[in-house]
């Protein structure tokens, strides 16, 4: 009671408006009211009439419903830019109810503006460079916020202590979580849309019991408690490099896998402490990180490493306290000849690991020539580091003594001898061969110049070298 009786106090006390200089009607049709901050750069601050709370819900109609604020508003012939939200201006204003829009032009908003507005349910917040809004939205009811336009960054402790909030909806623009600014909403379960988060910072979900789901797999930074006491299950970090302050993550019993697809990342001591759930952890970094050997509560995870990082991860202080360290088996490679008849390949046998050098081969018949790989490498043989599951063709020509041919005006000659189809042209195309019924014998995978196949029985096929030349061809053995 002695606690409830300070609270009413210091609002009365602190919350103290700015005489206002006019009011005018806002987009939802609601009178505002506002005072003039800068006359030169005609910018306003939205406040509370009268001299104190009580006094304007006594002696003004304050607003009811759905409430936007406006960008801008014009008094005596000038318009104003409405950049600012006096402290307490919508202090327990109960009236206030399904949904709050916050423009883009606000750039402050003063403690407990909205402080305890227990019926708006949602909440559009389109301040992209809203530097203050501590406390601002403390104790209200959202249900759902939504983060639209350009925001970059969520205020400092701007939303503690949402009971009811369930979803946060954010978009590519947001870059910061701001230090508190989610703390004790015990009934958030998600944080949507693809997402940029950057930086999250100190205490920012703590405590946010029924959070399951978000993507921080941009982070760069992650702060000390960020989401303590959460139910996150999954995490995965590809920032480049990443730095989780202590105890970033601690008792989340809910994480069952870690995945770091980045090499450069620093762990505080606790950063996962308590977090006894956690089954597997990949780690593609071939020498181990240094981390505290206190970062983990449990050592009975699998830990996945680079092949040829295995030993190193079990002599590695902090890594060496796991049991179950394991090669990072993952990816498959395929390597095939564009054309059969003309030559063979060799490569790899599947599965590979994270990080492993292969070598692959193509090698040509009598005849033919190899001309390159169908990304246009043409080194043979030839080394590749595995980082995901790849294809390789290996493209071949015919070599051929094209001396006493005359081309005239044709750029490829199509001929049959038997069964035998040849195809030779003054410029490397893509070429395909179709039986009559369009079925595809025959096409490379790369630009050739020449090409020599057995087709398998007598018909009609049609020939196609590159975009422009088609010739209908009948094989009659």
């Amino acid at each position: 009671m002695k606690r409830l009786i300070i609270l009413f106090f210091a609002l009365a006390v602190t919350c103290r408006a700015v005489a206002f200089d006019f009011s005018a009607v806002c987009p939802t049709g609601q009178t505002l009211y506002f005072s003039i901050t800068d006359e030169v750069a005609r910018k306003v601050m939205l406040t509370f009439p009268g001299p104190s709370i009580d006094s304007a819900y006594k002696n003004f109609d304050m607003p009811v419903g759905s409430l936007t604020i406006p960008q801008n508003v014009t008094y005596d012939g000038t318009v104003y830019v409405v950049d600012a939200i006096d402290a307490c201006s919508f202090a327990k204003c109960n009236n206030l109810s399904g949904t709050l829009v916050i423009p883009s032009t606000i750039t402050a908003i003063g403690k407990s503006a909205f402080l305890h507005c227990g019926h708006i349910e949602e909440l559009h917040f389109k301040a992209t460079d809203c530097a203050s809004a501590f406390s601002a939205f403390e104790g209200c009811r959202f249900r759902t916020i939504v983060f639209d336009g350009m925001v970059a960054t969520v205020p400092e402790a701007a939303f503690a202590n949402n009971t009811f909030l369930k979803t946060v909806k954010v978009n590519r623009a947001l870059r910061r979580i701001g230090k508190r600014a989610f703390y004790n909403c015990p009934n958030l379960e998600s944080v949507e849309g693809e997402n940029n988060i950057q930086i999250v910072e100190d205490y920012a979900f703590y405590d946010c019991r029924s959070l399951r789901d978000i993507s921080i797999r941009n982070a760069v930074s992650i702060g000390c408690m960020a989401f303590a006491n959460t139910k996150i299950e999954a995490l995965k970090l590809n920032g480049g490099e990443c730095v989780l302050k202590e105890m970033a993550f601690l008792n989340c019993k809910n994480l069952k896998a870690i995945v770091l697809d980045t090499c450069q990342y620093t762990m505080d001591q606790y950063s996962f402490y308590y977090c006894n759930g956690i089954e597997s952890i990949s780690c593609p970094a071939v020498v181990p990180p240094e981390i505290p050997e206190n970062v983990f509560s449990s050592h009975e995870a699998e830990l996945l490493v680079p092949c040829q990082s295995v030993e190193e991860y079990r002599n590695a202080p902090g890594w060496r306290l796991f049991q179950d360290i394991r090669p990072m088996v993952a990816y498959t490679m395929e390597v095939s000849s564009s054309n059969v008849y003309a030559g063979y390949v060799e490569g790899p046998e599947n599965p590979l690991c994270y990080g492993e050098e292969v070598t692959i081969a193509a090698f040509p018949y009598e005849n033919y020539s190899f001309v390159e790989w169908n990304d246009g490498d043409t080194v043979n043989p030839r080394n590749v580091t595995i980082q995901s599951d790849t294809a390789f063709v290996a493209c071949f020509q015919l070599v051929l003594d094209t001396s006493d041919i005359y081309f005239q005006n044709e750029p490829v000659i199509i001929s049959a001898h038997g069964n035998c189809l040849r195809v030779i042209g003054t410029q490397r195309q893509f070429i395909s061969v179709y039986t009559a019924s369009g079925q595809c014998v025959f096409s490379s995978s790369c630009k050739i110049d020449c090409v020599c196949l057995t087709l398998p029985k007598n018909g009609v096929y049609l020939v196609k070298v590159g975009d422009e030349v088609c010739k209908k061809i009948v094989i009659n053995n």
